[in-house]
């Protein structure tokens, strides 16, 4: 389907503010009458004559990185929402006992490390489980050279550990 320039940039609107909300970028084009991820990606890509990136499509793909980060902070927003919710975590029964209501700790538990998965999947730098502080993403050579002196008085040099 061919995109009037209006009608693209309506279409690009509102998928921006879907993946705003929350949503995925999948979720956003499976509505009826929004693009194709090819055409969106190409849309995101665009190239003029000279094979050089579009401004329109440097300005799509600014909006759009922005959006993710945007939903990536909401996700961490509710994290911490489920996390701090105690609303449903113990009931108390007709007699006066409280009861902790394991099942809904659980499933908040499972809501958040759903969510801490996705994160880390999508920033793995930001907000993955391995944090790098030494090397910025370079390989640590790591050989320890070792002098060893034998009972027998014999030394051993040169002896490495990888």
């Amino acid at each position: 389907m061919a995109y009037t320039q209006e009608k693209k940039d309506e279409c690009f609107d509102w998928i921006i503010a879907e993946i705003e909300s929350g949503k995925s970028l999948i979720s956003a084009l499976n509505t009826n009458g929004m693009p194709s991820t090819s055409t969106f990606y190409i849309w995101l890509e665009q190239k003029d004559e000279e094979g050089n990136k579009t401004e329109e499509a440097k300005e799509k793909s600014k909006r759009y990185t922005c959006a993710c980060e945007t939903r990536e902070l909401l996700m961490l927003d509710e994290i911490l929402t489920i996390a701090d919710d105690q609303e449903d975590d113990c009931y108390e029964k007709d007699d006066g006992t409280v009861i902790t209501n394991h099942n809904v700790i659980e499933r908040s538990k499972v809501r958040i490390a759903a969510r801490q998965w996705v994160l880390g999947k999508l920033r793995p730098e930001k907000y993955g489980n391995k944090t790098d502080i030494t090397s910025g993403g370079e390989k640590i050579q790591s050989t320890t050279k070792l002098d060893i002196t034998m009972p027998d008085g014999k030394t051993i040099t040169d002896f490495s550990i990888d």
